[in-house]
């Protein structure tokens, strides 16, 4: 696999190129704008683009800005726990994969290894950061009334997740899933779990 690396800090974009490089990545080019990281796609024609933090753009905007270029790409998000960003926007751009910014080399191997079978991931971490135990029950009006941890729960069905692995990600029951899952179909007027995915595709809130 080949891949382009675009982030800001310097230290990062070669630590991850030799660790990508021990996962079969072979980085083309590594650069620190958003803007040089959508030229850089057009010019090399990788499969997979990691990228993290920009001067120029918005996480969410460059992986719009990336797909536009190249819908076939498979783009790997590196996520700061204060950068507070939405996982469910994110995939809703078209990013494939997000793991922390401070990711092990072993999250970073399952998530290169689930891109290659073409699935979606989202580390564990990065979803027990952005929706915390404490605002589970917090509504998130304009989203169809979810809550927080509905919303964790949708991002895991498009990742495609068991009910066990949703539980197991969440640190919650899977009674308790199966719960969300019933106030999910619910609010989105669905039957089951393919079709919370495409109602929820057809409101905007998932790619």
């Amino acid at each position: 696999m080949r891949g382009v690396i675009v982030d800001d800090w310097a230290v990062l974009r070669h630590g991850l190129r030799v660790v990508l490089g021990e996962h079969g990545v072979r980085t083309l080019v590594h650069v620190a704008t958003g803007a040089d990281g959508v030229e850089a796609l057009v010019r090399e024609h990788p499969e997979l683009v990691v990228m993290g933090r920009c001067p120029d753009m918005s996480p969410g905007e460059l992986v719009r800005r990336l797909v536009r270029a190249r819908p076939d790409v498979r783009i790997l998000v590196l996520v700061a726990a204060a950068d507070r960003v939405d996982p469910v926007t994110l995939l809703s751009a078209g990013a494939a994969a997000l793991v922390p910014r401070t990711v092990s080399a072993d999250e970073l191997s399952e998530a290169l290894e689930r891109l290659r079978r073409g699935e979606r991931y989202i580390a564990p971490s990065v979803l027990a950061a952005m929706f915390p135990v404490v605002a589970a029950d917090v509504q998130d009006e304009g989203v169809n009334g979810l809550t927080a941890r509905e919303r964790a729960v949708l991002a895991q069905l498009v990742a495609g997740r068991s009910n066990r692995e949703i539980a197991d990600a969440l640190f919650i029951g899977q009674e308790t899933v199966k719960t969300h899952l019933r106030n999910i179909y619910n609010k989105l007027e669905v039957a089951g779990r393919q079709q919370a995915v495409g109602r929820a595709m057809e409101l905007g809130l998932i790619a």
